[in-house]
């Protein structure tokens, strides 16, 4: 394996209109090993999906704390201040790269930006292989200002076990000085009473009505078996959320579709980001 896997942290550009595939300067941030390695992991384990992203022009830079990285792109003349940005976590056992194509088609459509953090260590299924939520949002806060992209008016998606933190970051968020998020997606993963960061709201840790002022979108599919994020599940989560004062302006069931429906089936993902544009367009939602 090799030591330095420079050709990961090229960003490579397809030309449009011709065949030609332009590679600008390696970044000169700097790697540890252990994100070396997270990196070359994905580079095998998710090769097609990883082979796109770089292609589409991805652009991976280490986290703050040197354990992890994360995924950027951003479309020819974007703007901070006007464009829309999202955020997401993946699912569980998975990787930024297949996050990041998942996405890719609506980012061109609509002309927003993206981050996606890598926050499984890439072996292991417990809480310690994962970065935890209160881990996680100083990440993507150092994240977004390296980036130049504002707080306030970032799409914030989780899928499945990514969705299962997104109660937990939400409150978190609610709590910092400059909170990230103006609508969250709980992509098929629910509000789960027995996960530790999830039961800090039920214990009144973030107050009475954490998701106070919070707006939500909730996927789910018929045809999903997949434990904990069922249409069932995702019914009771809705409970949760407006129990503790969020509301939930659209819940999605898809009869078609299951565990990965959200993406998979456009009027889905484009029910949401018209959503999404609506709140961007609307002063104090």
């Amino acid at each position: 394996m090799q030591k330095r896997f420079t050709s990961i942290f090229l960003s490579i550009l397809v030309m449009s209109g011709c065949g030609t595939i332009e590679s600008t300067k390696p970044t000169e941030a700097t790697f540890s090993e252990a994100a070396e390695a997270l990196i070359q992991q994905m580079a095998a384990l998710d090769e097609e999906n990883y082979n796109t992203a770089t292609a589409d022009g991805l652009k991976i830079s280490p986290t703050s704390d040197k354990k992890s990285f994360y995924g950027t792109w951003t479309p020819e003349g974007f703007n901070p201040e006007t464009d829309g940005f999202i955020v997401a976590l993946h699912g569980h056992g998975g990787f930024v790269s297949s996050g990041f194509e998942a996405w890719k088609p609506y980012l061109d459509e609509y002309h927003y930006g993206y981050l996606g953090l890598q926050w499984w260590f890439g072996e292991g299924e417990s809480i310690d292989d994962y970065y935890t939520p209160t881990e996680m949002l100083p990440l993507i806060q150092a994240a977004l200002a390296e980036q130049g992209i504002p707080a306030g008016k970032i799409l914030f998606e989780g899928f499945s076990r990514g969705a299962t933190n997104t109660y937990a970051m939400e409150a978190l968020d609610k709590t910092s000085a400059n909170p990230l998020f103006l609508m969250t997606v709980a992509n098929a993963g629910g509000f789960i009473a027995d996960y530790p960061p999830t039961a800090e709201i039920i214990n009144g840790v973030f107050g009475e009505s954490p998701f106070d002022g919070t707006h939500w979108v909730l996927y789910c599919g018929e045809l999903d078996t997949t434990l904990n994020s069922t249409c069932s599940d995702m019914e009771n989560t809705k409970a949760s959320i407006e129990n503790y004062g969020g509301a939930v302006d659209l819940f999605i069931q898809d009869s078609t579709e299951g565990h990965g429906g959200f993406h998979m089936n456009s009027a889905n993902t484009k029910a949401a980001l018209d959503l999404y544009e609506k709140l961007r367009q609307t002063p104090n939602p």
